[in-house]
């Protein structure tokens, strides 16, 4: 898989090769899945975002991220955001899940992995993007 973005390649270009392997894993699964819209920002020096278009008949048109991800060097940890709440991330083996800390942000839950998590919990954070996703899908 070769991904020609410039949002994308500028959050890959300085993190390890675990978080890389995590995030392309993370990428590969949700690019095969036509409901989901895989996309990039430079916010936070690049970050990966997962987001679902309301469906045909909805009033919304607008896309709805109900995740996103992104390496923070200083800290070395992929700091993960989704819509679900810290409650729902813990009942998923994810003690760490806090409420993000900023007002205003629309996803519920943040959590940190490390890179050693990067390496050990992929499937489990990609259970938790797909219940964020179903979650998400039915607010519409």
């Amino acid at each position: 898989m070769l991904i020609q973005n410039e949002a994308f390649e500028s959050m890959i270009s300085n993190i390890p090769s675990t978080v890389k392997v995590f995030l392309l894993s993370i990428i590969q699964q949700f690019e095969q899945d036509p409901a989901t819209v895989v996309h990039y920002t430079l916010t936070n020096g690049g970050d990966l975002r997962l987001a679902v278009l309301p469906p045909s008949d909805s009033s919304k048109t607008r896309l709805r991220n109900f995740a996103t991800l992104y390496w923070q060097n200083r800290n070395r940890v992929v700091l993960a955001r989704m819509y679900l709440t810290p409650s729902e991330l813990t009942t998923l083996d994810f003690q760490s899940a806090v409420v993000p800390t900023r007002a205003a942000e629309p996803l519920l839950s943040e959590i940190r992995l490390s890179e050693q998590d990067c390496r050990t919990v992929s499937d489990k954070v990609i259970g938790a993007l797909k219940r964020a996703k179903v979650k998400m899908v039915d607010t519409f």
